[in-house]
């Protein structure tokens, strides 16, 4: 009688390890968005070098995505495998699970791009009093950036520059440039490197 317990338990405990895999599946991806996120706090320049060179991609947060949902995918073959129900049939009997699997696997991706990432942009853009912005120039740039996972990425290059004071990001693309303009210029800024990748349009500037 106590064998047919565990076994008619036994399903439900598989499918919490199957949904926990898939979860796991699904962060493995974004391995480099986490590192960026550990460096941008702590300051690694080193680090930052490192990851930079796949943020640059225009395409590495579709590539993410793609990847998260491959990995998920193949996290629900192996459950349903494991359960011997490998099989359309299976895949109907399994729906909610799927749907759960998923549907989180999509939240994950939705949360790293939509707001984690954007909300890092404006963590290290700078920290200069109000009375002090209002004595520099100024330089609102629209960036051609695929999503808003890049502005952290645009916002840390423009910060490289000793003459810029101040960056502030807005979602979708706008970044505000706060600079001195007796160590940078308007041109130096908008000819900066990064902008060969993502083209940058000025929208409006001030000049103090």
């Amino acid at each position: 009688m106590e064998k047919e317990k565990n076994s008619c338990c036994e399903p439900s405990t598989k499918k919490s390890d199957g949904l926990k895999e898939g979860i796991v599946y699904a962060i493995i991806p974004h391995t480099f968005c986490i590192l960026f996120i550990v460096f941008s706090l702590i300051g690694s320049v080193a680090g930052m070098v490192f990851i930079k060179g796949f943020l640059a991609n225009r395409n590495f947060f579709l590539i993410i995505f793609i990847a998260s949902l491959v990995f998920a995918g193949l996290s629900s073959f192996l459950y349903l495998k494991r359960k011997n129900e490998d099989s359309l049939e299976g895949i109907k009997n399994n729906w909610k699970y799927l749907s759960i699997l998923f549907g989180t696997i999509i939240a994950v991706n939705f949360l790293f791009f939509f707001y984690v990432f954007p909300s890092m942009a404006n963590i290290n853009s700078g920290s200069v009093d109000e009375a002090s912005l209002n004595k520099m120039n100024f330089v609102e740039l629209s960036v051609d950036i695929p999503c808003p996972g890049h502005a952290p990425l645009i916002t840390d290059e423009l910060r490289k520059n000793s003459g810029v004071m101040f960056v502030e990001y807005d979602n979708p693309n706008i970044f505000k440039v706060y600079y001195d303009p007796s160590l940078v210029s308007e041109n130096e800024i908008t000819s900066l490197n990064i902008f060969n990748n993502f083209k940058a349009k000025v929208l409006w500037s001030q000049e103090k």
